[in-house]
C-alpha cells in the first residue's frame, strides 16, 4: 500500500543521514520539510507513472529555470542525491523560483515518472499512463511548493567528457577542454540545433543551441572551451543508442 511505501521511505531517509551539498557549500534550509530524497523516488516509478496519494515531501535547490529560452515551463531541482524536473505550464518561473533557492515540494496529488533518465514531476494524465501532464494552476503551486528564505551560489561540478553518463542526467555540470567538431567542415557559425564537441581523446558531447537565442549565429570557436549546463539525453530505441546533450541555461554558459 501507499502507506507502507511511505513508511519505508521515511525510515530509509532517517537512516541515510544528512542532506548532501557537494555542489553547494551553503547549509540546507532547516525550515523546509523533506520526507525522502529524490533518488529514493526513482525506482518507485521506473516502470510507469506513479500518482502520490498522501503527503510526501522532497526538497532541492533550483539549478535551472526559464530565465532564458532553454527551459520554458521547467524547473530542475537537485537535492545532492539526484535531480527532478517539475513540469509547469507557466512563464517567468525564474521570478518566483530563482536559481540557487531551495524549495520543498509536497508530492500529494502529483504524479512522478522516470523518463529519459530524469525524474519528472507533474499531474496524473488521464490519457497516457507513461507521461505526466504539466502543472497549470497557480493555487496548486502555492499549496504544494514552499520556497526557502535564502539563495545560494551554484557551483557546477566539473567533469571530463569521458566521465559523462546517463546517471548525471538532470544535473548542472561543467566540462572543460572541449573543441567543436562540426558535422560539416565548412560550418562557420552556430545554427540552432545540436552541435558536437570533442576532447583530445575523441570523446564527444553534444550541446543544444536555441535558434532564437543570441548564441545562434555566433562564430564557432576554434579553441578549447568550457561548456556548462544541464545534462540530458536522447534515446534511439531502434539503434539501441543514447546521445548525451548539454543544454545551457543561458548563452553565457558557453561563451564566458
Amino acid at each position: 500500500s501507499m502507506r507502507t511505501i511511505l513508511s519505508a521511505i521515511l525510515i530509509s531517509f532517517l537512516l541515510s543521514g544528512c542532506y548532501n551539498h557537494y555542489n553547494n557549500p551553503e547549509q540546507s534550509d532547516n525550515s523546509l520539510a523533506a520526507h525522502t530524497t529524490i533518488s529514493t523516488l526513482y525506482p518507485m516509478c521506473s516502470v510507469g507513472v506513479l500518482t502520490i496519494e498522501e503527503s510526501l515531501k522532497v526538497k532541492g535547490r533550483v539549478v535551472s529555470n526559464d530565465c532564458d529560452k532553454y527551459f520554458n515551463g521547467e524547473l530542475y531541482i537537485d537535492d545532492g542525491t539526484a535531480t527532478a524536473k517539475l513540469m509547469i505550464d507557466q512563464y517567468s518561473l525564474y521570478t518566483r523560483y530563482p536559481e540557487g533557492v531551495e524549495i520543498s515540494v509536497d508530492l500529494k496529488g502529483f504524479a512522478i515518472v522516470h523518463k529519459d533518465h530524469i525524474l519528472q514531476i507533474g499531474l496524473p494524465s488521464a490519457n497516457n499512463k507513461r507521461v505526466v501532464d504539466d502543472i497549470v494552476s497557480q493555487a496548486t503551486l502555492n499549496k504544494n511548493i514552499t520556497i526557502g528564505n535564502s539563495i545560494s551560489t551554484l557551483h557546477p561540478k566539473e567533469y571530463n567528457i569521458s566521465e559523462l553518463n546517463t546517471s548525471l542526467c538532470g544535473k548542472l555540470i561543467t566540462t572543460n577542454r572541449a573543441v567543436h567538431h562540426p558535422a560539416d567542415s565548412t560550418d562557420t557559425y552556430f545554427a540552432g540545433g545540436y552541435h558536437r564537441f570533442c576532447d583530445r581523446d575523441s570523446n564527444f558531447i553534444h550541446i543544444y543551441i536555441d535558434k532564437n537565442s543570441s548564441g545562434a549565429g555566433r562564430i564557432l570557436p576554434q579553441e578549447e572551451v568550457s561548456l556548462t549546463g544541464i545534462i540530458t539525453c536522447k534515446t534511439d530505441n531502434l539503434r539501441d543508442s543514447t546521445t548525451l546533450i548539454i543544454i545551457p541555461r543561458r548563452d553565457s554558459d558557453i561563451w564566458q
